[in-house]
């Protein structure tokens, strides 16, 4: 027999996974309500008793998506770790959510135009901290295992080199590639050993 408790659970766990698809595909301005209760096949009324706003439901999904990644990469910096692994993890992870949530890009960007103040808060609240970074890399300058570089720079670059292919998708698959999906997945995985060599090469990494 189900309990009211576990029909409770079920019913949230399909708005929210119903929610996380409409507002990864249109964003919060085009995402409906009325969507979201059609995809999660209840009606309107039962969604707005579990999430009283889309304000309040939209919330939940930006905070989840917008944490999948930072936690590895802090877990990463705080152990006993080589520069070379933690980029490979990084890029390793970055492509791994990207392929699995092709709509993430798009929608991250778009929330950090919509609201900035909002992104940069909840990333701190999950744990992003450039102070670690900037220890971390200045720790590596000190080792001699990089040239002197500045923290910021590095991640800004590394960021970029890895979102980029999947924001520029369409253009990189359709004009550089003949429109082959065959040759875009084949690009993006050769793109992780790529991007590890060549930000390595640039810091004149040595261990």
């Amino acid at each position: 027999m189900v309990s009211e408790k576990d029909s409770k659970e079920t019913a949230e766990k399909k708005i929210i996974a119903a929610a996380r698809e409409v507002f990864l595909e249109k964003g919060y301005d085009g995402a409906r309500m009325q969507e979201i209760a059609d995809r999660a096949g209840i009606n309107k009324a039962l969604l707005h008793y579990y999430f009283r706003s889309k304000e309040k439901l939209f919330m939940g999904i930006f905070v989840e998506v917008i944490s999948i990644l930072i936690p590895r990469m802090k877990e990463a910096m705080s152990g006993p770790v080589s520069l070379k692994r933690v980029i490979e993890i990084f890029v390793d992870s970055y492509h791994e959510i990207m392929l699995e949530n092709p709509n993430l890009p798009a929608f991250v960007v778009g929330e950090i135009h919509r609201q900035p103040e909002l992104v940069v808060e909840m990333m701190k609240q999950k744990g992003f901290d450039i102070n670690m970074l900037k220890f971390f890399i200045n720790q590596q300058v000190q080792m001699g295992h990089i040239r002197p570089v500045d923290p910021v720079q590095f991640m800004v670059s590394l960021v970029g080199m890895s979102l980029f292919p999947f924001i520029g998708k369409p253009i990189i698959k359709g004009i550089m590639l003949d429109g082959d999906d065959a040759k875009m997945l084949e690009f993006l995985t050769e793109r992780k050993e790529f991007i590890v060599e060549f930000v390595l090469k640039g810091l004149d990494y040595a261990e």
